[in-house]
């Protein structure tokens, strides 16, 4: 069955192709990346948005019309995994797609910051697109033609402020401009955090976060809780529910097994694979190995399928002068829909450390930075000091064929009734499958620059 596929890239324009729908997701994916002459094209990947609005990535060794499950042939590239060391990328063209990223995420406030900081970053996207300040050609407030913030946040006060801020860094290139941008950037709270919305074991709505450095719980706009990578012994889901057992604190003799409730068997198992997917991808040094086929295996033989953040930056397979690719610019437009439903508004992140000017009502929201820097530290030292530790157990709770399964999920989604009580978690015992545990050496210094 062959289709047009759409494909909306990052600068908002469409590639079109024509493929074989039964094809392999892998051969679309190859085909975008050559249009737009991407070569590190570990760190992106290609999805679709379900009638729920979820975003859904395409996997590279999976049908294409199997993934799409009815829906359109409509597709979104992004970026997948969010380096946190975009200076380490070895071409511009690959900073540049993360710039493009990166805006996307600030303009449709899912990676909120402060004033000054929507400020800085204005600064940088103009310093990129128009060069220095030149009192000639930048006449009265030039900034009103750059969206630098959402359009409820961008105001004259902004504006005038990215103006001030655009004098003080002439000199620097597009490329300086860009890298300077994702420097900033990097240090937001928000940044690479891919949220999921969710229910604690007491019915409390809260969201789960996905990022470079492990699991995050937000509830009424503030993060509760953290888990990294080095914590976490186990991932698995069992229906509607998600689970991670964790290691015990220090003073502690026990391990954690902690669940929250999805809306749906499919949205439960769309989150075990972004987890399986980030962590193999950030922590592990080489990807496990596929699963082999038996009559004896149950369960999901998913498995990260791609090359690791630490082969990416040790691969020497990018043998060509810098590529030329030309920048699009910035217009005042209306903001992108959210992806995944409104999100909360998010609490204020911490200021870029090379400006030293901050607002007095900011004071609080920077002391709360302030503690998520140290903790993001301690989570980024645990990662350097256990480089030998075994990768999460991945399991499933589906122990029939992927036939069986698709047909559990679609009976989930025509399913309206309400949960459960709260407590019908305590009562459920834990998954009664086996539990297949690889042990895969991670990289010991991959996450110095976290």
């Amino acid at each position: 069955m062959r289709a047009t596929c759409k494909v909306k890239l990052l600068d908002d324009t469409e590639f079109k192709c024509d493929l074989d729908l039964k094809a392999k997701g892998n051969v679309l994916f190859d085909k975008v990346s050559q249009q737009l002459n991407l070569e590190e094209k570990d760190y992106f990947g290609v999805y679709f948005l379900d009638a729920a609005n979820n975003k859904n990535w395409i996997y590279p060794l999976k049908s294409i019309k199997r993934q799409l499950k009815g829906n359109e042939p409509n597709f979104y590239f992004g970026v997948k995994f969010y380096s946190n060391n975009p200076s380490q990328l070895h071409e511009d063209i690959t900073r540049y797609f993360f710039v493009l990223q990166v805006r996307k995420d600030l303009m449709s406030g899912k990676l909120p910051c402060s004033f000054n900081t929507y400020a800085l970053l204005g600064a940088y996207t103009v310093q990129a697109e128009i060069g220095d300040y030149d009192p000639e050609t930048c006449i009265g407030n030039y900034v009103s033609e750059f969206q630098v913030a959402p359009d409820d946040v961008q105001s004259e006060e902004l504006e005038q402020r990215v103006m001030e801020y655009h004098k003080e860094i002439e000199g620097q290139t597009p490329a300086d401009a860009e890298a300077h941008f994702l420097e900033n950037s990097k240090k937001l709270a928000l940044y690479g955090v891919e949220k999921y919305f969710a229910f604690d074991n007491e019915a409390v709505k809260i969201e789960i976060g996905v990022s470079a450095n492990g699991l995050y719980v937000y509830r009424d706009q503030l993060r509760i809780n953290r888990f990294a990578w080095p914590q976490i012994l186990q991932i698995l889901y069992k229906k509607k529910k998600f689970y991670i057992k964790v290691r015990p604190a220090q003073n502690e003799n026990y391990e954690k097994k902690i669940g929250f409730r999805l809306a749906s068997v499919t949205e439960a198992k769309r989150l075990w694979k972004v987890c399986i997917e980030n962590h193999a991808f950030f922590r592990l040094l080489t990807p496990e190995k596929p699963v082999k086929k038996s009559f004896l295996r149950f369960g999901s033989k998913f498995r990260y399928s791609g090359r690791t953040q630490h082969q990416a930056k040790n691969a020497n397979d990018i043998n060509r002068p810098p590529p030329e690719f030309n920048r699009t610019s910035s217009k005042r437009l209306s903001s992108p829909p959210r992806i995944g439903g409104v999100p909360p508004k998010e609490e204020e992140p911490e200021e870029p450390e090379n400006r030293e000017e901050q607002p007095a009502d900011e004071h609080e929201a920077e002391e709360h930075s302030d503690r998520e820097e140290a903790e993001e530290k301690r989570d980024s030292d645990a990662n350097e000091d256990t480089p030998n530790e075994e990768a999460p157990a991945a399991e499933d709770e589906t122990p029939e064929d992927d036939k069986k399964e698709e047909e559990e999920e679609e009976r989930e989604e025509q399913n309206k009734e309400e949960e459960a009580a709260a407590h019908e978690d305590d009562d459920e015992g834990p998954p009664d499958m086996s539990v297949t545990t690889a042990s895969v050496q991670e990289e010991d210094h991959d996450h110095q620059e976290d």
